[in-house]
Parts: structure tokens; sequence; C-alpha cells
């Protein structure tokens, strides 16, 4: 239900004549605003190294994960992963919990090997070593001994 409207007047706003202020009270005014804006900054300083020293604090008692700084390098056709709703871009700087930064890093690795998969190319090569399993003969079903791959190694 509206509020019935009220009988009389509407009280009247005084627009301030700052004429009517003499210089001294100006400066001093000023003084303060200006102490006023100081502190709070200082409080507001306070309150965020508090909170940064009270995570390191947890960190370093085993509470909280370490928190680590990577960038996430991606295979060429993704440019980026999504995490819970949040999304991460190919070869952005981040610093993440350590279970993120190790799921992180496998799905990088894993969009790596899809490309190679998708390439034709060896996952082993791709990873500086050979393997040994490479060298192996291989028997087809139809009883062939392939030995093509000791040709290429």
């Amino acid at each position: 239900m509206a509020t019935p409207p009220t009988k009389g007047r509407q009280p009247r706003t005084v627009k301030p004549d700052f004429s009517l202020l003499t210089d001294d009270d100006k400066l001093r005014l000023q003084e303060e605003a200006l102490e006023a804006v100081i502190a709070e900054k200082r409080a507001a300083a306070l309150d965020e190294y508090k909170r940064v020293a009270l995570e390191e604090a947890r960190r370093e008692g085993g509470v909280e994960e370490e928190m680590v700084t990577f960038t996430l390098d991606l295979a060429e056709f993704a440019d980026r992963i999504t995490i819970d709703g949040v999304i991460y871009f190919h070869n952005r700087q981040y610093t993440v919990p350590y279970s993120k930064y190790k799921t992180m890093t496998e799905m990088a690795y894993r969009t790596h090997t899809h490309q190679l998969e998708i390439d034709g190319k060896s996952r082993t090569r791709w990873l500086g070593f050979n393997d040994p399993r490479s060298n192996v003969r291989q028997i087809t079903p139809h009883g062939v001994i392939n030995t093509s791959k000791l040709a290429r190694a």
C-alpha cells in the first residue's frame, strides 16, 4: 500500500555557500580530508598485509596448499581450457594452488599428445627420448613379422 502524500511544504535543501568560509577554514578542512584519506589507505594496507601474511602462514603450516606461478602452454588447436567454469588461456601466466597446477599441466599435456595423434607423429619423439618398445618386431594377425620400425630408428 502506498504511503499517503504529506501535507505542507517539503523541506528545502540549501546549497552550501563556500564564500562564507575563510581561507583558514578551507585549509584546515583540506588537511583533515588529506589525513582521513591517508588513514583509509593505511587501514586498507594493514588489512591486505594481514591477509597475505595469514595466507603465507597457512601455507607454511600445511593448512593451505602452496601457490604455483606458471605459463600455460597448450597445443596449437587449443586456445583455452576451462576448470570449474573458469577459463584459462594459452600462453598466459597464472598463479594457482598446487593441485590446480597439476590438473592444468595434465590437461595441457593431453592437448599436446592429442595434437601429435592428429598429426600422426610419435608421442615419444615429442617428449625427447626414444621408446624402447618402438624397436620391437611386430607380428601382424597374418603371421608376418614387421621390422619396418627397426629401419626408422
